[in-house]
């Protein structure tokens, strides 16, 4: 059985106190809390601790059939076969992990997408970077720092098993920022798995038309659903990118007369670093066609982080500006033709249409939350245009998933 309880405190004792008492008043005992904390509780996630296993996720706002928020705490009360693992490591030992692991008929994986330690930690990676003029040294690096999103979904899809990534990159970006608690004990950068033996009804949809068989028909199908700027040829690694065309990638975004963030270091420490952009590339796999968008900021950084690998695809991409063709009607339509009581819904379309999105959920009357990046490893019922490697559809822009418990 599963339940849902929410607080719009902001104080974390006074929430917790407030969802604790609905738990008592359940139907039923549960054995799993997963409780999703706004940023303003956050910083105290280690209260959210039942004595049953609690996990606690930092999101950007939740959704009940009361409204969209973004402060408070939104939790879901489970009684269900279940197993909860939490692995650590770069990115290869953690991927190995998750090889190994027992995987359910139903999976959920929780990490972040990007994560620093501290500033001793970042300093000296960001240090690294600025003295070592090789590529594939600057990949390595970001090893330590990021857990691709496609890489994170291969174990998944090479045993044919049903997962959803929770690729978890805030808004606001700082050190030691985003923070996972798994029974009021932080996780720090790991990865947590979370299996059910039963199975669920899950959509993905990126809110594209369907990719063609060719890349030139897609990048006309493209033209229509993205400003399209121009067509480059990009240096890059496995994740990392050097420059766009012979200009790095500060001095290609002033050519356009692109300027928003300035220091880094600055940004970080503040945690004033936004972790959006209208701007960015669009890749193209050469495995399925598909494409995946990487937001582009004008740091001064000699090799830019990719938070997804770029192996598979190709060296051209496109520079490109952020919309969405039919905007909150085309959100809408998709929506309508799914039966769900939960969503992973992307931030990102929350930053473009705002109430109308609000207005919108109002109508639905279900739960969900706001969150970043949401990935997807399964069948596809389409030729869905973000599915960039056989079974793995991710995005950086514009992606959600729709579950029906």
């Amino acid at each position: 059985m599963i339940e849902f309880a929410y607080s719009l405190k902001n104080d974390a004792k006074r929430a917790f106190d407030e969802i604790k008492s609905k738990a008592e008043n359940l139907d039923f005992k549960p054995n799993l809390a997963i409780v999703y904390l706004t940023e303003s509780l956050q910083k105290d996630a280690k209260v959210f601790k039942f004595d049953f296993n609690t996990l606690c996720i930092p999101v950007e706002g939740f959704i009940t059939p009361e409204g969209v928020w973004t402060r408070g705490c939104l939790c879901m009360f489970a009684d269900i076969d279940y197993s909860l693992n939490v692995f650590r490591g770069n990115v290869n030992e953690v991927v190995e992990q998750l090889r190994n692991a027992e995987k359910g008929k139903f999976n959920l994986l929780v990490y972040p997408l990007f994560y620093v330690e501290s500033r001793y930690a970042f300093l000296g990676k960001y240090l690294r970077l600025k003295i070592t003029s090789d590529l594939e040294k600057a990949s390595k690096i970001y090893e330590d720092l990021i857990y691709p999103m496609n890489t994170m979904l291969r174990p998944f899809r090479d045993e044919l098993k049903e997962a959803v990534s929770l690729n978890l990159f805030p808004i606001k970006f700082g050190i030691g920022k985003p923070q996972i608690y798994v029974n009021g004990e932080r996780v720090g950068r790991g990865a947590v798995h979370l299996f059910f033996d039963r199975e669920f009804a899950v959509d993905y949809t990126d809110f594209l038309p369907e990719r063609q068989n060719d890349i030139e028909q897609t990048k006309e199908i493209l033209k229509k659903e993205f400003q399209f700027i121009e067509e480059v040829e990009v240096k890059k690694s496995r994740l990392a990118i050097s420059n766009i065309g012979e200009l790095s990638i500060r001095e290609y975004l002033r050519k356009h007369r692109i300027k928003m963030r300035e220091n880094l270091e600055k940004d970080i420490e503040e945690e004033e670093f936004l972790g959006a952009t209208p701007y960015g590339l669009l890749f193209f796999s050469r495995e399925t066609g598909g494409v995946a968008g990487l937001g582009l900021m004008d740091y001064d950084l000699k090799f830019y982080p990719s938070l997804f690998e770029l192996t598979p695809f190709d060296n051209k991409a496109i520079f490109f500006g952020e919309r969405l063709g039919e905007g909150v009607s085309k959100i809408a339509s998709e929506l309508s033709e799914r039966k769900f009581n939960f969503v992973f819904f992307d931030q990102n379309l929350m930053l473009m249409f705002e109430d109308r999105i609000v207005n919108l959920f109002r109508q639905r009357k279900t739960h969900g939350i706001i969150t970043s990046y949401p990935s997807y490893t399964g069948d596809m019922e389409k030729r869905t245009m973000s599915e960039v490697e056989k079974r793995i559809a991710m995005n950086t822009f514009l992606s959600t998933v729709t579950i029906n418990f």
